[in-house]
């Protein structure tokens, strides 16, 4: 919790508890220190600037609330935080802030984004020609591949019925493949 000047008043067990995870003492930030200054001592980095200013509307009361998903500073360079601070609905004032450490989601999520680019890129740039159709013919799905293929009048064939393109004496066959 802060006061209205960004000053820390009280923590819990969990602040506590990350900073020892993180091998930082109780001293190092804890009550009676000044979360704005810490933030300012960064420096230029765009990420504490936008803490200090939104840090600050809110103790100030100028918002109700402030959110921000950031990289960490040397010595936890390597982790990513997300901030939450509101204002407390106290007579005195003052601002609930939020730290979490969201690395490992960030993390996994970093890895799906580079798995469906890995994936997607071969059906959106391959040779290979890709239609995905439902059980009654109906195309759900057509790689460009078809549009970059010469004498084609199908360039655009999603929700179109290609049982219709079947000679009539077989079309049953696709029917009962599906």
């Amino acid at each position: 919790m802060l006061d209205r000047a960004g000053v820390i008043t009280l923590v819990n067990a969990a602040w506590t508890g990350a900073g020892n995870r993180h091998n930082v003492t109780p001293g190092d930030i804890g009550p009676g220190d000044d979360v704005l200054a810490v933030c300012r001592s960064l420096g230029d980095d765009p990420a504490a600037l936008a803490l200090d200013a939104g840090i600050a509307r809110v103790a100030a009361g100028e918002q109700a609330a402030f959110s921000l998903t950031f990289d960490g500073s040397p010595p936890f360079a390597e982790r990513r935080y997300a901030l939450d601070a509101r204002s407390a609905r106290v007579p005195r004032g003052g601002t609930i802030l939020i730290v979490s450490d969201v690395t490992t989601s960030h993390l996994a999520w970093e890895a799906t984004r580079r798995e469906e680019r890995r994936f997607a890129s071969p059906i959106r740039h391959g040779v290979d020609l890709i239609t995905i159709i439902d059980t009654d013919g109906v195309v759900s799905y057509q790689s460009s591949t078809l549009r970059h293929t010469p004498g084609n009048d199908l360039a655009d064939a999603s929700g179109r019925n290609v049982f219709g393109l079947v000679h009539p004496e077989g079309r049953p066959l696709p029917g009962r493949c599906l």
